[in-house]
């Protein structure tokens, strides 16, 4: 039995089908495991062909597949989809890694069958449960159940929140047994140079309809005295950026790398999460990187109401919750946010405790750890 952090002939590959550009719980997964002595590669999907083919990430390697396709293309990313797993499948046979981590049901399948043939480990980190999350139809079903099964094979099972077990439905003890929370929460960094009097409203993360930006922008414009700073990509990325041009007081930034997200974030009034509940599924659950990114700052965080992030939200009283599109409340909230800096402090500051007693980054990286380190031992056996 090898020592811990003794690892360094076990070679992981982490999938994941988007560029990695950047995708911060992917990042922070193979850096945790190259710290504990693992040899760790990562591949990814760029589906638009936008970032660099091979990058390298602090020693970690950053492989991405050039197949079209285009985010949020719901089946129209299947041509494209069944490339990047054919490429997966080969990569992974050519490479023999003792450990694959798979990153939703996209990338499952494929280091399903390569484990299975060649007697390794898989672990399935579940960001999204695919049937929730694309665009399926009526194979909605039918994928729900492929997930389940898929499940039952894996050898260790990582989810975003105790609550998303709910959406499996009902499972065995065994499948329960192999499941593990780790949150989606950052390591906590020093940031220098942040404007101590933050005058501004952030989002930063995919722009998609169902998170609300075109509301934000519809009542920023309309209110001089608040300002809104967005950044990110997706399907309404021009949309939006038209939306809001030559408006003085919304500045949309783009792409940016997680450095200047947590930058922005930092410098802000309060953090934008939305999601439409109407949608169901997902939306329901989430539990995204915005709000860890607000606790580890001490940043209040402005969500929608009928969702986990509401209720988390209006338990622990870390910021503010607006039915989703209610463009009125909306607009009297963030007046209220302005004109109460003693209030929004406090609930920084609890966020910030929550983080610390409940959500740091030492915690999850002592879960993920314990994962690996575990199999590894059976592995070295």
């Amino acid at each position: 039995m090898k020592l811990e952090g003794d690892y360094n002939q076990i070679n992981v590959i982490i999938l994941r089908t988007t560029a990695i550009d950047p995708e911060p719980r992917v990042e922070k997964t193979a850096k945790w495991l190259q710290e504990d002595g693992f040899r760790v590669t990562i591949l990814g999907w760029d589906r638009e062909g936008t970032s660099n083919i091979r990058d390298g990430l602090n020693g970690i390697t950053i492989e991405r597949s050039r197949y079209k396709g285009k985010y949020g293309g719901g089946l129209g990313n299947l041509f494209g989809l069944v490339q990047f797993n054919i490429h997966i499948l080969i990569r992974l046979f050519h490479s023999k890694p003792e450990i694959v981590h798979a990153c939703d049901l996209d990338t499952l399948l494929p280091a399903l069958l390569y484990c299975k043939f060649n007697r390794k480990k898989i672990v399935y980190d579940i960001f999204d449960f695919y049937s929730e999350s694309r665009q399926v139809g009526k194979l909605k079903e039918t994928i729900k159940n492929l997930e389940r099964w898929a499940c039952q094979k894996c050898d260790s099972i990582i989810i975003v929140h105790e609550k998303r077990i709910e959406q499996l439905g009902s499972i065995s003890d065994n499948l329960c047994n192999k499941m593990e929370v780790i949150y989606n929460t950052p390591e906590e960094i020093k940031l220098n140079n942040i404007d101590s009097q933050p005058d501004y409203f952030c989002y930063v993360g995919v722009l998609h309809p169902d998170r609300g930006i075109d509301h934000i922008i519809k009542v920023t414009k309309q209110i001089p005295t608040v300002r809104f700073i967005y950044a990110g990509y997706g399907p309404l990325e021009n949309e939006l950026a038209l939306l809001s041009s030559n408006v003085t007081n919304i500045e949309f930034m783009g792409r940016v790398d997680y450095d200047t997200a947590l930058r922005l974030e930092a410098g802000a009034l309060a953090i934008v999460a939305f999601y439409d509940s109407s949608l169901g599924g997902n939306n329901l659950f989430a539990a995204p990187n915005k709000l860890f990114e607000a606790l580890m700052l001490g940043k209040p965080l402005i969500t929608s109401e009928g969702t986990l992030l509401a209720d988390i939200v209006k338990s622990e009283d870390i910021g503010y919750v607006v039915p989703f599109g209610d463009e009125e409340l909306l607009g009297k909230t963030l007046l209220h946010i302005v004109n109460n800096p003693i209030e929004v402090e406090q609930k920084g500051k609890r966020a910030k405790y929550l983080y610390d007693i409940k959500y740091s980054a030492n915690l999850a990286k002592e879960r993920l750890l314990g994962i690996y380190n575990k199999i590894a031992d059976i592995v070295s056996d």
